[in-house]
């Protein structure tokens, strides 16, 4: 008879089921999820013969989000009578769960284009709560600024929130587009946004950036790298968009024409053929979430040559 173990994960991170070294007989585990009817079909993972002996015991290993509910199975293998192996005998099972942080990943186009005044990145907290560490490891506008460490700010939608969370009067539709300000302090929390654009002073034009993910802001994360636009030259701070193929604008080519000047106006508007707001969101010493005529000035001004008109990140409030 197999056995059957039901558990929910308290943290989320890699879960490891394991029979090795601990069991006398052929092992098979196999995970399943453990919110759908019984008995489950399709495994979250299996093993057998896992732990590198032939006929010896196994270990699976699977990723889980917090709370998640499994079902796990652990059984012999037997194909007797032609079996050498004993499909049943005495052991025991390990769980072991590693909650390590993860670092956020690249979203999907539109929002992985480079920009301007923004950096969008996709939180991996599992359902744990975590802070995201933000630091400039290149700038060519702004070397000076190299090494300056930040933290990512409590994301809000400003389509229906305000910068602390608070619902806007009114009823007015959320875009799903969350903003996030840099901050001096960890902000731990549960990320739950599907992606997350970083907007504020520090984040400048021609820059890289690493983003890194704790738990406790002793263990960190891989790096996530990020840039926005790469030409250094004074106007390129203003390049919003490359060209409009019939059907959705193009990331920055490296020129500032009129095609940037259009695209912003298509925002403004709401057209359905209009960029991402954190494309043409160019205008305020902090992004102010909110395309307007300010914004299509900034964009004039560096289609005239206009140096950068912000600050240094190392000066920013």
């Amino acid at each position: 008879f197999d056995v059957w173990y039901r558990c929910i994960a308290e943290l989320g991170g890699d879960l490891t089921v394991s029979t090795c070294g601990l069991a006398d007989f052929d092992t098979m585990i196999a995970v399943y999820d453990g919110s759908v009817e019984c008995p489950p079909s399709d495994d979250l993972a299996c093993g057998d013969d896992t732990c590198g002996v032939r006929g010896g015991p196994s270990v699976v290993s699977v990723e889980v989000r917090r709370g998640r509910e499994l079902l796990i199975r652990v059984g012999g293998w037997n194909d007797a009578p032609w079996s050498i192996h004993q499909s049943r005998g005495a052991g025991s099972v390990n769980f072991s769960l590693d909650a390590h942080p993860r670092p956020p990943a690249e979203p999907d186009w539109p929002h992985s284009a480079r920009k301007n005044r923004y950096l969008s990145m996709v939180p991996q907290g599992l359902g744990n709560t975590v802070a995201f560490e933000l630091t400039l490891t290149e700038s060519l506008q702004f070397p000076e600024a190299v090494g300056l460490t930040r933290w990512v700010g409590a994301p809000f939608d400003p389509a229906c929130q305000d910068e602390e969370g608070n619902p806007l009067p009114g009823d007015p539709p959320c875009s799903g587009e969350y903003i996030s300000r840099v901050v001096h302090a960890p902000v731990f929390r549960e990320w739950d946004e599907d992606i997350v654009h970083i907007g504020d002073c520090e984040v400048a034009v021609t820059a890289t950036y690493a983003i890194r993910a704790t738990m406790d802001g002793v263990t960190f994360s891989d790096s996530y790298e990020v840039s926005t636009i790469a030409r250094p030259a004074p106007k390129y701070w203003a390049d919003c968009v490359g060209c409009f193929d019939g059907i959705m604008w193009t990331g920055p080519n490296g020129e500032v024409n009129m095609d940037d000047i259009t695209a912003a106006v298509q925002r403004f508007q709401q057209s359905q053929y209009a960029p991402p707001l954190t494309w043409v969101d160019v205008d305020g010493e902090v992004p102010n979430a909110v395309l307007n005529f300010t914004d299509i000035f900034q964009i004039v001004q560096g289609f005239k040559s206009q140096p950068y008109p912000f600050s240094d990140p190392v000066e920013c409030p």
